[in-house]
């Protein structure tokens, strides 16, 4: 089969990346350079495990909220650790970085 311009894809890759979207060619993809921050937190332990927990309904639903609850709460203290320490920028500036009330 014919590839447009005569780019076969084996030759020139044709990916999805991130942060320029549609890229051609063997070069790499370079994100920009940002520092993360990430933190290790406690592990959640549950009452219940196994297939029975796994098919009750409201169970299910009790450990999805524990588990984005706390995964919130500690996303929203590393931000706002992480914004008291650094100076005014763009995010900062902008109420990017604000927790939501």
């Amino acid at each position: 089969m014919p590839w447009p311009f005569g780019i076969d894809p084996e030759v020139w890759p044709i990916y999805l990346g991130l942060p320029w979207g549609i890229a051609i060619g063997p070069w790499p993809n370079i994100p920009f350079p940002v520092q993360i921050h990430m933190r290790v937190c406690a592990p959640i332990v549950f009452e219940r495990y196994g297939e029975e927990a796994a098919h009750d309904p409201d169970y299910v639903h009790e450990c999805y909220e524990t588990v984005h609850n706390t995964m919130q709460a500690e996303l929203d203290q590393l931000t706002q650790e992480v914004s008291s320490t650094k100076k005014p920028g763009i995010l900062r500036d902008s109420g990017l970085l604000e927790s939501r009330g």
